[in-house]
């Protein structure tokens, strides 16, 4: 007889012992062992981790949330809603950030958490129930999985407004975002950014010589013409 438990299986032999099976044939028969052999590599095939791992999409691009969700079992494999999870997200660059997991009300022993890919390359990720604190609590307690982030191709595939990649790249980039309803907000925010090839230079223009030049140039002009129309 053989049924579910749990995320594995479980199976009852219904009969006062098997060692009977084995009587009355070769020493070298390994028919009982063969069986049992069978049995146990059934029972224990496709048996769940006590932690498995989830995203929301297949493909990430720069720019992208990525959302992490991890299933958690205790040591009977049944829900553990009473876990600690911590997140351990080394990116491209090599930087190693921790990120609590949150228990989702909704749905027994799972755990959520999302962070920004930034960086094209490759994330290694670790899910533990104490990688931050630095204190394991069983065995078979942590699941390792990785992402590949790739350069966005969004501009050819969507062409409508993303506001909230132009906030994330002006506040990246020092510079500011206005939408169509503020734009008279535009002018107002644009100031001088001095840099290391340009100068601020300020000069009058009354100690200009060319206006000095202009003014004469337009002197002599009146008077000529008045001398040709005989009003001087």
């Amino acid at each position: 007889v053989t049924q579910r438990y749990g995320s594995g299986r479980s199976m009852s032999v219904a009969t006062a012992s098997t060692w009977r099976w084995q009587m009355m044939l070769p020493v070298a028969d390994q028919s009982q062992e063969k069986v049992w052999r069978q049995l146990l590599r059934w029972l224990a095939v496709n048996a769940k981790e006590r932690i498995t791992l989830s995203f929301d999409r297949e493909f990430y691009n720069v720019g992208d949330t990525v959302r992490v969700e991890a299933t958690v079992l205790d040591a009977d494999y049944l829900a553990d809603n009473d876990a600690t999870l911590w997140l351990q997200r080394e990116d491209p660059l090599g930087d190693v950030s921790d990120t609590p997991m949150q228990w989702q009300l909704e749905d027994e022993g799972v755990y959520r958490a999302e962070f920004l890919a930034n960086n094209v390359g490759v994330n290694s990720l670790l899910v533990d129930v104490a990688s931050a604190a630095g204190e394991g609590r069983a065995e078979n307690s942590e699941a390792n999985a990785s992402i590949i982030v790739t350069p966005s191709l969004r501009e050819y595939s969507n062409a409508g407004l993303d506001a909230g990649m132009l906030q994330r790249i002006a506040e990246t980039t020092g510079g500011y975002y206005a939408s169509i309803d503020n734009s008279s907000s535009v002018a107002a925010a644009i100031r001088n950014t001095p840099n290391a090839y340009s100068k601020e230079v300020t000069t009058d223009l009354w100690d200009s010589p060319w206006l000095l030049g202009l003014l004469i140039l337009m002197l002599c002009l009146d008077w000529t013409l008045r001398r040709g129309k005989g009003l001087s």
